[in-house]
């Protein structure tokens, strides 16, 4: 974890509350929490401090002071934990990768760690930081996939349709890309000058359609449609349009394809 990350986890905490409780069973922040100073924060190592004294201290001594409280162990069961009646309007901080992602994005749900953390690979400064403009604090495991997936696609949101014009927008790109280094003709390529049921067979396999003809056959299927007959163009229209105007013109959904 990167001490900025870690640094600015217990900021956020102590942003909301007063009273921040740290549990680290593993010890592996014991040298950390040594060392770690945070402006107006008294940090107390409660491996062997008394409990009902720190308590005394936080509740009467020092009602107004933060306090972060690092304990070696895991929490105790509710019926053991003399400190409990502060734990419930206090937080806690965890320190490992998820819960400080997690915190970073604004999200709540610590029942997210094990998601975020299968998918630690994702989680670059840029990704994070695209993904936090994205998410809300009510996000559930499938709508955090999603607008992980918006991300990679480069869209600004995460709707369904703005994904799919990115990523046919990449596929198509790449493809004008892949043409410029491929021969125009040869032995069963189609070109750019034989169109195909009307639409440009660029790059196609003799007797099979072109990528492009089979996304344009999918998104305008073949019966016209209310929108069409109103005179408006189809969702493969305006992706054609927006991405290589050069090449398909202004052309319209057709019945026939």
């Amino acid at each position: 974890m990167q001490n900025q990350d870690f640094i600015a986890g217990l900021k956020a905490k102590f942003a909301e509350h007063r009273i921040v409780f740290w549990h680290d069973p593993d010890k592996r922040f014991i040298e950390e929490q040594e060392q770690l100073e945070l402006e107006n924060v008294t940090l107390i190592n409660m491996t062997h401090a008394s409990q009902l004294a720190v308590k005394k201290r936080i509740e009467i001594d020092e009602p107004e002071q933060q306090f972060l409280l690092w304990f070696p162990h895991d929490a105790p069961p509710h019926e053991q934990d003399w400190l409990l009646d502060i734990r419930l309007y206090s937080s806690e901080f965890h320190a490992d990768f998820a819960a400080i992602t997690l915190n970073t994005l604004g999200i709540p749900q610590l029942g997210l760690r094990e998601h975020i953390q299968r998918r630690k690979a994702f989680f670059s400064t840029k990704r994070t930081q695209a993904l936090k403009n994205l998410v809300t604090e009510q996000e559930d495991e499938a709508s955090l996939d999603k607008k992980m997936i918006a991300v990679i696609a480069g869209a600004k949101t995460a709707k369904t349709e703005d994904i799919l014009f990115n990523l046919i927008t990449q596929y198509v790109n790449q493809q004008t890309e892949d043409d410029s280094e491929t021969p125009r003709s040869g032995p069963g390529i189609v070109g750019n000058a034989q169109p195909r049921n009307g639409l440009p067979g660029r790059g196609a396999i003799a007797g099979k359609p072109a990528p492009e003809t089979v996304l344009y056959r999918s998104l305008c299927p073949g019966r016209p449609t209310a929108a069409r007959l109103a005179g408006k163009k189809c969702p493969a229209d305006a992706i054609r349009q927006s991405i290589r105007p050069g090449i398909y013109g202004d052309l319209a959904c057709r019945s026939s394809l």
